[in-house]
């Protein structure tokens, strides 16, 4: 029937038992949005760093290559999402002419869309001179990132703790702490990555 909903379980559940759901690969920010709640441990729990390429040569090549000009990339507390850097390069890149665009691109991308997520276009293969780029133009946007809360760091504290706040502020609170947390120990790794470099 076009007007019912259908729900299949994953297992035989006895009366009683809890049924959980999944709801996806979400941070805990878009699950208070969507659903109005924080879960308690969250595996999918992220800053989402939404990079665009900036420079019209360089965006130029990139659709030209069938790769993409805008791109999320998930930071967790644990690490530094998987091409995270060789993108942060191309973003930070600033060519004056499309030939200068190409030929970084293509020294960056040798295998254009059907490369983007092969072995060669991983982060390890990068020059230290890329590496150095790309860390410091991520740290600058991590910092600039910072600034863009409607809370800042001791603001989210307060309300995620604050016995004046109600439970929805408190969970804004708490999503918007974890998201600061996150931004702040992406930024440590990267400091310590640049010191390797």
């Amino acid at each position: 029937h076009a007007d019912s909903v259908e729900i299949v379980a994953d297992r035989v559940y006895k009366p009683g038992d809890q049924v959980c759901i999944n709801y996806g690969e979400k941070t805990n920010g878009e699950i208070l949005l969507s659903y109005g709640f924080i879960p308690k441990d969250n595996s999918y729990d992220a800053c989402l760093l939404d990079l665009t390429i900036s420079n019209k040569y360089v965006e130029a090549i990139m659709e030209g290559m069938d790769l993409p000009t805008q791109k999320v990339f998930p930071l967790q507390m644990s690490a530094i999402p998987e091409g995270l850097l060789r993108y942060a390069v191309v973003a930070s890149l600033e060519p004056e002419t499309e030939e200068e665009a190409k030929v970084a691109i293509h020294s960056l991308y040798p295998n254009g869309c059907s490369g983007e997520d092969s072995k060669e276009n991983k982060d390890v293969n990068l020059s230290r001179q890329m590496r150095l780029q790309a860390l410091t133009w991520l740290l600058s946007y991590c910092k600039s990132k910072s600034g863009t809360y409607a809370l800042g760091l001791q603001e989210a504290k307060e309300l995620a703790v604050s016995s004046h706040s109600s439970d929805i502020e408190m969970m804004i609170g708490q999503a918007i702490l974890q998201e600061h947390r996150i931004l702040a120990r992406a930024q440590f790794i990267m400091s310590q990555m640049k010191r390797e470099v």
